[in-house]
Order: structure tokens, then sequence, then C-alpha cells
């Protein structure tokens, strides 16, 4: 790589591995793991057991340094044997995985310390800390931001709603980030436009090459940018205001070893914001107070912290301790991952509802007919489910359970596992399964079911699977049938299912986005039956329909689609099962279009969102229900929390628990006291790493590992939104 580069003049340096995990696990494995496996008497087994042999009762991640240092020594010696001239940046570190152990090892090595950060605002705290950490200039490798678009509603790194604002976004940070002393380089990420599955790797020209329309803002920019650059001046309000309350030690992430003294400190105008004192608070369930101050500067110590991921508030309090403002910060203490090992799963400590349950989850309190299997009723202009004994019934649920069966041991006894998932479902405050609930769970608590295959058109689906179909053809016709026969006729008489869930988040208007080796990307419904032989049933019905309406909008041929696929799905259902409940495809709120909705009016009971919207909006469910007059159930929803582990998740990210906590809160209380909501379905029990895409989470309520995320999710919270 680098010899035929050594004499280049337009050559500035090098950087090495890009946002490598050091202290962080992947799949469960790190580095330490890596090496305690090795051969004994491989030259890594040796060097492991020298090591341990050599520094009895040293922490054993402190072997990092060792790694990095044969790693980063190593890669300097090869690298300069052929080029002598150039700049050697090393590793782009991740901003949540730069162990100073490693970087240390680093120094003598490299001329500048790469980073590739992750918060949305430039963190003027963090690289200012890494400049006085390290002495060396800093090099902002790449850094991943963009906007939303309505072709794109999720895009990586979001930081922005719209093009406009994505302008005022990126000069912000450019220019604060430039006009650093120390800042040597920045790197945007993507010059145009790439898919990643499930989401935009955005850049500045789309895919079709055109610019989008915040180019000029960008360049304006950047023109900024290197003007505070070469004139030593900065951005005005670049760095904190003196009066500003927040929190100055430590730092968002940072590391602890176990048995510290941790000094938290925070400024804030007393005499302006009313306050008598700050107080500073870890939350472990609660909020516990370390102590408080009255006085500037505002600082408590924390003495021999318990191990763990802690939350750390500070709250500004009046003389009679109301509360008037809080700020917070996450950290760590030694190593997490041995911290929750032994704990056992969080106990819900809401008192107890104050309402009478059947069997089912019902409330006794608010009657409907018993008819022996779920369905709806209004009652007092509110849409219910009915138990099948006659009970009220909003249904609070969580999706996927495909971890739970690959974790049970050879010889072990399912059952035991699976009371453990319908125990954890209770405590936590849900009272039903979700439409992929575990076979063994389904004549214990009510569940919904997912007909997944109908068709093969959700946005997220491989190459492999995706595929439109002729709904016309009478072969599709009869597979569908079939398909439908085996997934429902076992369940048909279950007082515990509510009813049908079908295709996921389909494709109707919008096209196939994949990549250029797909031979469906870029293609739609009317492109396909475009190429569907003219004699095909499919074909015969596209050029009758062409001729019939030759001024229509060729996407109303959808109309004729989505009435065939749902009146003869309907149809082949109600054969095998006249009991349950059918909710229809779980529309994405970006892609249901109308006249495709009103096709399904005729064969459904309720509408099913998956919505990708950041917050309940109820203006827009108010909408739906007036448009169509059903009751909505939410499909799937997903909420997540970004971890050291798992910067990158396939949900909705948050960035610490407190946020996690408010956003999930107010999305579930908001849906099921809206008067037509009958049902929310939360994403995911148990995490599992997206199969495309190993680095990115799909985030449950319990690890990877089967642990719970004991201080990241207000478990009890499902209990207030019952409540």
């Amino acid at each position: 790589i680098v010899e035929p580069q050594a004499d280049n003049p337009m050559l500035i340096g090098y950087f090495w591995t890009d946002v490598p995990i050091w202290k962080r696990k992947r799949g469960g494995q790190d580095w330490i793991s890596f090496f305690q496996e090795l051969q004994k008497d491989s030259p890594g087994g040796k060097a492991w057991s020298e090591w341990r042999k050599d520094h009895p009762g040293y922490p054993e991640k402190d072997f990092l340094a060792v790694i990095a240092r044969q790693l980063y020594s190593k890669a300097h010696e090869y690298l300069r044997k052929y080029d002598k001239n150039h700049l050697i940046f090393g590793d782009r570190y991740h901003e949540i995985d730069i162990p100073r152990k490693v970087v240390n090892q680093a120094l003598p090595y490299i001329d500048a310390v790469a980073i590739q950060p992750t918060s949305r605002e430039f963190s003027l705290t963090f690289f200012n800390k890494v400049y006085e950490e390290y002495g060396k200039p800093v090099y902002i490798a790449d850094h991943v931001s963009s906007f939303a678009t309505k072709e794109h509603p999720v895009t990586m790194g979001q930081a922005a709603k719209d093009p406009e604002s994505y302008a005022a976004y990126y000069e912000e940070y450019v220019t604060a980030a430039l006009s650093r002393p120390y800042m040597i380089g920045y790197n945007k990420c993507q010059y145009q436009d790439e898919l990643a599955p499930g989401m935009l790797k955005q850049g500045l020209l789309q895919q079709n090459g055109k610019p989008y329309p915040t180019v000029m803002g960008v360049k304006a920019a950047n023109i900024k940018a290197l003007e505070y650059a070469y004139s030593g001046t900065e951005p005005e309000n670049i760095g904190p205001d003196p009066d500003a309350f927040r929190i100055t030690a430590p730092a968002e992430g940072d590391d602890f070893p176990a048995g510290s003294s941790i000094e938290i400190s925070a400024t804030a105008n007393l005499e302006k914001m009313g306050g008598a004192h700050l107080a500073f608070y870890y939350m472990d369930e609660k909020w516990k107070l370390i102590g408080h101050d009255a006085s500037a500067p505002f600082c408590v110590t924390w003495d021999d912290p318990p191990v763990g991921d802690w939350t750390l508030y500070v709250a500004v309090h009046a003389a009679d301790w109301k509360l008037l403002d809080k700020a917070w910060i996450n950290i760590s203490v030694g190593d997490s991952s041995e911290a929750t090992a032994n704990e056992e799963p969080l106990a819900v400590t809401e008192p107890p509802l104050e309402m009478d349950f059947d069997v089912y989850g019902g409330n006794r309190a608010i009657k409907g007919k018993k008819t022996g299997f779920f369905h709806l009723e209004v009652i007092d202009g509110r849409d219910y489910l009915i138990t099948p004994e006659g009970n009220s019934f909003r249904a609070l649920g969580i999706n996927h359970y495909e971890a739970v069966a690959p974790s049970i041991p050879k010889g072990d006894d399912p059952k035991l596992h699976y009371d453990k998932v319908l125990k954890n479902l209770r405590e936590w405050g849900y009272n039903s399964g979700g439409y992929h609930t575990p076979a063994p769970l389904l004549d214990s608590i009510p569940h919904t079911r997912a007909i997944d295959g109908i068709i093969n058109i959700a946005h997220w689906m491989p190459r492999e699977r995706f595929a439109y179909e002729d709904v016309f053809d009478p072969g599709y016709l009869a597979r569908l049938k079939e398909h439908i026969r085996a997934r429902i006729q076992h369940g048909a008489d279950s007082p515990w299912l509510v009813g049908y869930f079908w295709t996921p988040y389909p494709l109707w208007e919008r096209k196939r986005e994949s990549t250029d080796d797909d031979p469906l990307n870029g293609q739609d419904w009317i492109s396909f039956y475009k190429g569907l032989p003219k004699k095909s049933p499919g074909g015969k019905m596209w050029v009758e329909w062409k001729q019939e309406n030759p001024k229509e909008e060729e996407t109303m041929f959808l109309a004729l689609i989505a009435r065939q696929l749902y009146s003869k799905t309907h149809e082949f259902i109600r054969a095998y099962d006249k009991n349950h409940l059918i909710f229809g495809d779980r529309y994405g709120d970006v892609d249901m279009p109308e006249h495709v909705v009103r096709e399904a009016l005729a064969y459904i009971d309720a509408i099913a969102i998956h919505p990708w919207i950041k917050r309940f909006d109820k203006e827009y469910f108010d909408k739906i229900y007036e448009k169509y007059g059903k009751p909505i159930y939410m499909a799937d929803h997903g909420i997540a929390l970004k971890t050291k582990e798992f910067p990158r998740t396939e949900q909705r990210d948050q960035p610490s628990p407190k946020a996690y906590s408010d956003a999930y809160i107010s999305w579930v209380t908001s849906a099921l006291s809206h008067p037509h909501m009958i049902g929310y379905n939360k994403c995911q029990y148990w995490s599992v790493a997206v199969p495309w895409d190993p680095d990115m989470l799909k985030q449950g309520l319990l690890k990877i590992d089967g642990t719970p995320t004991r201080r990241s999710f207000p478990l009890s919270s499902t209990v207030t939104a019952r409540r």
C-alpha cells in the first residue's frame, strides 16, 4: 500500500485501523478472551501466560497495553521501511473506545491522534481533553452527519431534520473543529449517497449524481471554517458559558478503575436560577445522594463507587429542596460486564395495579361481550380489544424472541427457559407477547401472529428474499393459500390468539433501494408489471388498465394490486380461521398511500402501523383514524440506547438512559392513552446483532448474553403505561 506513494508530495499521511474495538466486546469476545483461548505454546499464548505470571493482581485489561505496543511498534517499523517521508496518524479511534493505556502505547509511533466522533454536537470538552492528555495534534478522521429526506427518513448519523437545518448544523460543527489550535484536519463522511441496509449513508451528492440543495451552505461553512483555522480566531459561543448550568467533570463516557475516588464538579449561577445548592446523585433504580454543595466551585467526591455503568445527576435545588433543574452524564466504574454478571433482573418497584384483571389481562371494570375469542368493541367512544371473557384490553407486548431458543443448553428442559420469558414479561408489565411469541407460550399469554411471506416486499429484505409477485397469477394464489393454511390452521380455535398481521413495512409507492448488483434495485410495483409478459395474468391486467385509464397516474394501478392481494389474503384466512381479528399490512408511516389503504378497509379490523417518526404525534394518529375509521395497532416500535459496545442500533438511538426513559415512557403512555389505539408492541425482547451488519445492534431488554440491561431501561415504565 505505501511503497508506491512514498514520494508523492500530495500525500499527507496514513491512517490505520478504522474505529478499532479495544475495550469493547464483539459478539461476547474481546482482545482478552481471544488471548486467553490461544494455545499456550503459541506466541500470543506464551505472552499472555508470562504477563499474568509477572503481573499478579493486575486487571486483565491492562494486557491491552502489551498488545498495542507490539501492534503499533511493528506497524510503524514496517511503514517506515518503505516510506520515510509522510506523517502517521495511527488508528482512527472511536470517541467511545479510546483507552488511555492503548493510546499511550501509540504516542511514540504517531504524529497526531485521529478520532472518529460519535457525539452529534462538537464536544469541546472531549477534544480539549484528548489534546491535553496526549500532547499531540488532533485529526477528525471521519465525521458522519446527515439529514432526513422524504425518500430516506432514516439516515446514518442523522443530525438534522432537513437540508436547511443541516447547513446550519454543519457550519457550527466544522467551524468549531477547525478553529481549535490543535486541530489539523477534518474529514466529512461520504461524497455521494450509498445505500446501507435499512438506511442511507448520505453524501453531498444524491445517488443520481445531483447535489443536494444544502451543498452551497456546506461550501460557505467550509470557507468560514478555513478562515477561522488560518486566522487563529474562533466562532462566537464555542466555549461554554461560565454561568451555564453544566457538569464540568467527569466527562461523558469516562472510565474509572474500581476503588477510585471520583471528583464530580459543576457550574451554576444559583442567584439567577433561584437555587440554594447543588446536589449530586447516582441512579440505581432511584436517585441516591452522593453529597451537596452550596457555594462555588461546586464539587463533591464519590469515594469507592460500586462497579458498573452509572448515570450521574447534578440537580439544582431551592432551599426547600424543590427541584429546579438537572443535568446528567454516564460513566463506567471497573468492568461493567463483571458488575452485572451475577445480578438478578431488575424488579419492578411500581405499586401493584389497582385493577381487577381476568386471566387474559382484561380489565373487569370495563365490560364488553363474552364471545370466547378476542374481538373489538367501542365503549364510551374508545376502541378496545375485548378478551374472550368479555373484558376490555389494550395490548402491550414485545416482538422478536429469536435469540431465546439458541441460548438453551443442550439437554435442558426448554420449558424452564420459556417460563422465565413469561415471568420477565409479566414482571416488566407486558400483558401480551407480540407477533413472534415463542410456541411454548402460545397458551399462556395473549399474542398476535405475523403471517410473514404473504409477499416478500418488506423494505429491509435482502436480495435473495425480496420479490414482487404477479398477484393475478393462479400459481401465486395457490401458493399463497397453502402458505396461509400452514401458518394459521393450528391456532384457529385458540382463545389466546388476538389476530393476524400481514407484510412488515411493505414497499408500495417507494422504490426498492439496494446494492447495484441487485436486479431489483430501483424497481417498484409499476416497473415490475410493465416488465411482465403481455400475455401473463398481470401483464394483461396492466395493458387493460392503461387502455381504460390513459390519463391516470400510473401509481393508481396499485389499487388494483392491493384489492386483489388483500381480498384473496382475507378469503384464504377466513377459509381456515373465522374466529380471529385481521390487522393487515404493518404499514411504514412513510409509505401508506391512501388508495392502497382504502382497498384494505373491507378486509381488516384495524390499521397496523410501524412508525418511524421520532416522537409520538397525536395529530398524525388522529388523522389516520379520521380518514379510515378503524382503530390503530402500533405493530412494532423500535427505540434503543447507544452503548459502548454498540454505538449504532437499528432502532431510534437515544443518547443516554435518561433520554431513553423519557422517550419510551412518552411513546408508550401516549399511544395506549389514545382513544383509538388498541395495542403497542415494543421491538425486541433479546438483543441480537443485525445479520447483515454485525456492528449494529437490534436492541432488546436483555443483552446479547441474556443478562438484563439493568441500568439502561426503565422496565417499570411499562407498568406505568398499563396504569
